[in-house]
């Protein structure tokens, strides 16, 4: 998880922590008011970017907080947040290092925006200074050239979400619709293949095709699979009917004024492992090196369950849910 800090001092403080997290998956803002409650998040929490008002109450400036904060983790990424900020402020903040991005209140919009960047940055900063060991993947060659070879190393890896589904994946197993059964319990289908996402799609510009990278990286993440050769079906069907039992609500129609439940459909989605990574590309012949962002997901044989109510006058209520011990 991406943790933000945000330092506001007015209650618009709480729409830009709803903007934000409305429109980032994987990221958690806590919103302080002052100094002193962000020396205390910062004791209790792990960030990657601040986003600091920079006129506060009390005469407080965002910029001296974010220098302190600064001070505790170099690679922070700080946003300044203001309607009246100056040049000579975002002057200052640059000189120091600790201006990424300056966002006008007035086009609040774009932060989320200018969040993701700096998150990026973070990263790709902490990799290129990371103890870590350099895990080489493989070589490729140019485009339109076998004269010239490329080296790709894993450079930075991070577990961002152990139970992870796709949208898209999840598959209706079991339905009530006026408290009759509508499909039939099943096992859904279980895939064995990493898959491998690029991050900034618009501007990417790979030397080599990114089909063959992302073969690479796949290869490299084949031995994290743990999935079982012989899915019991069997253990599937018990699984779904002990949580139809359990969780089932009744589908009865009430007076006609009033809201009922309709329809409940149980659903079944494969959970992956998500990481973040962050490659190497290295030429020996051009003495150059790119560094690209990547997110690859690794399946695993266990499963989440969500129940979808949906009452008469069209509201649905998404509810995960589990076998009860």
């Amino acid at each position: 998880m991406n943790k933000i800090l945000l330092i506001e001092n007015e209650d618009s403080g709480k729409y830009y922590q709803e903007l934000v997290q409305k429109s980032i998956e994987n990221v958690e803002i806590i919103w302080v008011r002052n100094r002193n409650d962000a020396l205390i998040a910062f004791s209790k929490h792990s960030f990657k970017v601040v986003v600091y008002d920079q006129r506060l109450d009390n005469n407080e400036l965002g910029i001296d907080i974010m220098l302190e904060l600064k001070k505790k983790d170099k690679f922070l990424v700080g946003i300044m947040l203001s309607a009246y900020a100056t040049s000579d402020d975002t002057a200052k903040a640059g000189k120091e290092g600790i201006l990424f991005e300056f966002v006008n209140k007035n086009f609040i919009k774009t932060l989320p925006t200018i969040i993701i960047d700096a998150l990026r940055y973070y990263d790709l900063n902490r990799a290129l200074d990371t103890t870590q060991e350099k895990v080489y993947i493989g070589r490729l060659f140019k485009r339109r050239s076998f004269f010239h070879p490329l080296k790709y190393y894993i450079v930075m890896k991070d577990l961002i979400d152990s139970n992870y589904v796709f949208d898209e994946s999840w598959e209706d197993v079991y339905m009530i619709n006026a408290g009759e059964e509508q499909c039939q319990k099943k096992s859904i289908e279980i895939t064995r293949s990493v898959k491998v996402v690029n991050t900034i799609k618009d501007d990417y510009k790979q030397e080599a095709d990114f089909s063959k990278l992302q073969h690479l990286v796949e290869l490299n993440f084949q031995n994290q699979i743990s999935i079982s050769q012989q899915i019991e079906t069997k253990d599937d069907v018990k699984t779904i009917d002990e949580i139809v039992k359990t969780y089932k609500m009744p589908t009865i129609p009430q007076a006609v004024d009033t809201d009922y439940l309709t329809t409940t459909i149980l659903q079944c989605g494969q959970v992956y492992k998500k990481y973040e990574i962050i490659i190497l590309e290295e030429c020996s012949l051009c003495d150059s090196n790119t560094y690209h962002h990547l997110q690859v997901y690794v399946p695993t044989d266990r499963k989440k369950f969500r129940k979808i109510n949906t009452y008469r006058f069209g509201s649905q209520e998404i509810v995960e849910v589990s076998p009860r011990n």
